[in-house]
């Protein structure tokens, strides 16, 4: 017998435009009997969901005004029943070497990253409490090791993590659950995205060798898992019960759930050892340090022929 919708759980993914990870997310949790409110700023970028039944809703985690309206609309849709579930997954990519990254840049990308998410669990709190509700947060291994050109962007998961153990630990009073997934390598759609570019002023000292470290990034992460398999996965550790935890009579989710490729390598090397392990092992991977050292051969060996 078929759930009605006011007696299915319910979810709220942002960041779900095609060919991406809360695309496949909202599939996956639809396709369990969830009802599912998928989110994008743009209605025309989830119409492959529209047309499996999703309900799509317009959503710019950067507008209070656009997220109050969401709240008012899931209100309504939900008739006060409360949120079950909330995954924050919307975000944006941004490459460029530390020295060289534009405030501009970086602040426009937080503001997806982190403050995004900050303001959406603020305005769904109340939501989620009355439903005792589980909050998600979409990180990534580039949270625990040093990926070239990555600074900014690794720091804005790193502060996401931060903020979400601490999270955690405020709501869990009010019965509300937190978890971060640790993303490793998933082939998505935000390689393809227009910013998915080297931020580099002219001039840079990185100028000769970026396009060499970024087309090996993208290799990287497009032999990485399909969305769909990582989706699996996401649902499976966010809903099996064996991977709860039962403490003091309590069924508890794990702070952290780890999915994508090379994310349990990271998990454990991590915990075991040093960041300058990780510093080599990229360095070999990428081939920064070598490519730079070659370049400034090559210059120098131009000054010296003129």
């Amino acid at each position: 017998m078929s759930l009605t919708q006011s007696q299915k759980k319910t979810v709220l993914i942002t960041g779900c435009s095609a060919g991406g990870i809360g695309h496949a997310l909202c599939l996956r949790f639809s396709k369990a009997g969830w009802r599912v409110f998928a989110t994008a700023r743009r209605l025309e970028a989830m119409s492959t969901l529209a047309a499996e039944g999703i309900e799509t809703l317009k959503l710019d985690v950067t507008s209070d005004e656009s997220v109050n309206a969401l709240v008012a609309q899931i209100t309504s849709l939900t008739s006060g029943a409360g949120l079950n579930m909330l995954i924050n997954n919307a975000g944006q990519p941004f490459a460029a070497p530390a020295l060289d990254a534009s405030i501009d840049g970086a602040r426009a990308m937080f503001e997806t990253n982190f403050f995004g998410v900050v303001r959406v669990n603020t305005a769904f709190q109340h939501l989620l409490v009355q439903a005792k509700g589980t909050i998600v947060h979409i990180g990534s291994i580039a949270a625990f090791i040093p990926l070239v050109f990555g600074a900014i962007y690794n720091a804005s998961k790193a502060a996401l993590h931060s903020y979400s153990n601490t999270l955690r630990y405020e709501v869990a009073p009010l019965g509300v659950q937190v978890v971060t997934v640790v993303t490793g390598g998933v082939k998505s759609a935000i390689t393809t995205q227009p910013n998915y570019t080297m931020n580099m002023p002219p001039g840079s000292y990185y100028s000769r060798v970026a396009e060499l470290v970024l087309s090996r990034k993208r290799d990287v992460i497009q032999a990485g898992w399909t969305t769909q398999a990582y989706a699996d996965d996401v649902y499976r550790q966010l809903t099996g019960r064996s991977r709860f935890y039962h403490f003091w009579s309590k069924i508890l989710r794990p702070a952290q759930i780890w999915a994508g490729s090379n994310a349990a390598i990271v998990r454990w090397v991590s915990a075991l050892l040093p960041v300058e392990f990780f510093t080599l092992f990229l360095d070999r991977k990428f081939g920064f340090s070598r490519a730079l050292a070659a370049d400034a051969a090559e210059q120098k060996g131009r000054v010296k022929a003129e």
